[in-house]
């Protein structure tokens, strides 16, 4: 099978993140901690899954290493089919599936089997594409999804700046407009006693006159366009949802042209 050069290189890349064993301990530290996490979610099954990744990683003979590595596969493979709209108590099936399929893929590199190793961890980016990059595989995120993301990235930025002068806009607009109410108001208070015949300092703040003022203009605030703009977090939403997409579409396109 022919592959173009760039897919080549994006696998090997892919691969590298499990190929890499670093040193032992540091790759038996993370499986403890996804082992951790998983017993913490109530995840027995899956969590006996990786601590038997774990006892393969340190098995002597390559007979144990094995009977580990099957007992792991076969309590991961029931997790890969899960219905991803549904949750499994308080955690979504995506979730673990996407973790299935990380566990599947440390089994792969431990057999030297990398180029399905890679598969699984781009099938993590399809069905998760918000907890591969920011908790499974942020790492890989990184290296080879983020530099495909730059226009989504500069879209970000630019529409950022925009909320940013439209709601400074509209914060001026209406402190002039609450200031204007508030002046008015001090001249009336102002008028009335001067027909009363007392001299009078006017003090703004507690005077029920201008706490309507300012009432009336923060519900003017309210009404405008600019208030109703997307907030913030509308927009960082939007944000992580095109970066999402566009890891489904990077990885859907390398698995497609390995015939995964």
């Amino acid at each position: 099978m022919s592959i173009e050069l760039e897919t080549a290189l994006s696998l090997l890349k892919v691969a590298k993140i499990v190929v890499d064993l670093k040193k032992k301990t540091q790759q038996l530290n993370e499986i403890k901690h996804i082992k951790k996490s998983l017993d913490q979610l109530i995840l027995r099954e899956m969590g006996a899954a990786f601590e038997a990744i774990g006892d393969a990683i340190t098995a002597q003979n390559n007979e144990t290493k094995e009977v580990r590595l099957r007992f792991a596969e076969d309590n991961l493979l029931k997790n890969t089919s899960l219905d991803p709209s549904l949750k499994t108590g308080d955690v979504t099936n995506k979730y673990l599936m996407a973790r299935a399929n990380h566990g599947l893929a440390y089994i792969c590199a431990l057999r030297n089997d990398f180029i399905t190793a890679s598969k699984h961890l781009l099938r993590i980016f399809i069905i998760s594409p918000r907890d591969a990059r920011e908790n499974i595989l942020p790492e890989l995120y990184k290296q080879e999804f983020f530099p495909k993301c730059t226009n989504i990235i500069e879209w970000y930025d630019a529409e950022l700046r925009a909320l940013e002068e439209d709601s400074w806009r509209g914060i001026r607009k209406a402190g002039r407009f609450s200031l204007s109410l508030t002046i008015k108001a001090a001249g009336v208070l102002t008028a009335l006693a001067a027909q009363s015949g007392s001299i009078v300092k006017v003090r703004i703040p507690p005077h029920p006159i201008i706490k309507a003022a300012e009432d009336l203009s923060k519900e003017v605030w309210e009404r405008s366009s600019d208030y109703h703009l997307p907030s913030r977090a509308e927009l960082e939403e939007e944000f992580g949802n095109k970066i999402d997409n566009r890891c489904i579409e990077y990885a859907q396109s390398l698995l497609q042209n390995v015939g995964g």
